[in-house]
């Protein structure tokens, strides 16, 4: 990504050099990415000084104007039409169970200014730009998707797996 210029060019990601503190070596590297293109997560960076102001960036993400949770006729779905029914995710948008809660928030702060006060960053264990991927495979419930997602959800190939190759 560009940590190593000296080896090969990579992206030309803005890199910090390997951090002392960090417990392992994954931590150690911060790499901060291109401004405005592609950024980690990192507290403290010229994003995010400490806890607080990554979790109030974090929760505007999620909660905020036009984000997949806000709750009002700008959330993401609605305005882009899915996966779920529009009745469905203004129901899911106002259950308390899935709003963080007030001492989750206070937890996490205290978490984040807790590691840069000892380790010197956070995360700690991990480079928040690391490519990692993965999948999960299993079997759909075909009515579980026609009764609370739009008919974007769900495929007939996958409507008809079991039969086909069952």
């Amino acid at each position: 990504m560009g940590a190593y210029p000296d080896i090969t060019k990579g992206f030309g990601f803005k890199c910090e050099p390997l951090n002392s503190k960090a417990p392992a070596a994954m931590g150690a590297l911060k790499i901060f990415g291109l401004e405005g293109v592609k950024e980690g997560t990192y507290v403290p960076s010229p994003r995010y000084k400490n806890g607080a102001e990554v979790m109030k960036q974090m929760l505007e993400e999620k909660y905020g104007h036009g984000a997949t949770m806000a709750n009002d006729d700008s959330n993401w779905v609605l305005t882009h039409g899915g996966p779920f029914k529009p009745e469905v995710i203004r129901e899911i948008v106002k259950d308390p169970a899935v709003h963080v809660s007030d001492w989750a928030v206070e937890a996490t702060i205290a978490y984040v200014d807790y590691c840069v006060d000892r380790y010197g960053q956070c995360p700690v264990y991990n480079n928040s730009l690391e490519c990692n991927f993965g999948v999960v495979v299993h079997h759909l419930d075909p009515a579980f998707y026609e009764k609370y997602y739009s008919d974007s959800g769900i495929t007939e190939q996958t409507r008809e797996h079991m039969k086909n190759w069952h």
